[in-house]
């Protein structure tokens, strides 16, 4: 069996020792921040995530840009000379046009040794998939093997958040301006789904403790947790949040640290977010 490469981009919230020790090759995407753009890894190297969201907090507009077909071929090409396959693993098509360009770049460079896996999952979910991959990958299948697999899961992976608004989901165009009103007011904690790769939200409360006991309650109610694969928790710097959140799930311990949510996911999610991302039983 040849060896591959498995390639992910910095909307993975993995840790960055994490997808070292793993040898996962990431691919940065791109923040612009008042005007001033950083190229995102999951180490925080361009700017540190906690300055990242305090400048959200600010009030400083925020944006975010795929990778472009250039920088994946120039990717691709690298690991291809050194006689690997690629397998790459990223941002949903429904969310982004980073999955887009890795296939252009695959169709430029005419190989049949490039797998390019639409796993319809960002952030925790990304971090489960590309995890899920790696255990694949180190029991020995192939990069084809892992790639349909993977795929096959995409329809089950989930992610269950609790935001403190809409306002930066809808300015990033991820939900439309009548989804935004159901948080504006009367501290209104919305909660939104990623299931077959797009993001909605599908409730709302008053309160923290309010809004963690619906999301159990919905995922209760159109979910059942497939304990064969790890649940991972996440937030960005809501420690309290967090830990009702896990409190919210004793059954469902986690293995895998509590990852915090990068700039590239985090600019359309905002400050504090808090979420859960496992597979589901159930098909999207």
């Amino acid at each position: 069996m040849r060896y591959y490469t498995i390639v992910t981009d910095s909307s993975c919230d993995l840790p960055a020792p994490l997808l070292e020790k793993m040898g996962i090759r990431v691919v940065p995407l791109a923040v612009n921040l008042d005007g001033k753009t950083y190229f995102n890894y999951p180490d925080g190297r361009a700017i540190g995530f906690e300055e990242y969201y305090a400048q959200l907090r600010s009030g400083k507009q925020a944006t975010t840009s795929a990778v472009n077909m250039s920088l994946f071929r120039t990717v691709m090409e690298a690991e291809l000379i050194a006689g690997h396959d690629v397998l790459y693993l990223g941002f949903s098509s429904g969310l982004s046009g980073t999955y887009s360009a890795a296939l252009v770049a695959r169709e430029m460079l005419g190989r049949k040794d490039i797998y390019v896996v639409d796993n319809k999952a960002t952030a925790l979910a990304l971090a489960l998939m590309v995890q899920i991959a790696c255990e694949k990958r180190d029991a020995g299948l192939s990069a084809r093997e892992v790639a349909e697999q993977v795929e096959a899961l995409s329809g089950r992976v989930r992610v269950y958040a609790l935001v403190e608004t809409l306002r930066y989901l809808v300015l990033g165009g991820r939900l439309s301006k009548a989804a935004g009103l159901v948080g504006s007011a009367l501290n209104l904690k919305p909660i939104i789904t990623l299931k077959g790769g797009v993001l909605s939200a599908v409730g709302k409360a008053r309160g923290t403790r309010a809004a963690v006991k619906l999301l159990r309650e919905l995922v209760d109610a159109n979910e059942r947790i497939d304990t064969n694969y790890p649940v991972y928790y996440g937030h960005a710097f809501n420690d309290e949040g967090i830990a009702l959140l896990q409190q919210a799930f004793p059954e469902y311990p986690t293995k895998a640290p509590v990852l915090t949510v990068g700039c590239i996911v985090g600019t359309h999610t905002g400050p504090k977010v808090t979420a859960i991302s496992f597979i589901s039983e159930v098909e999207a």
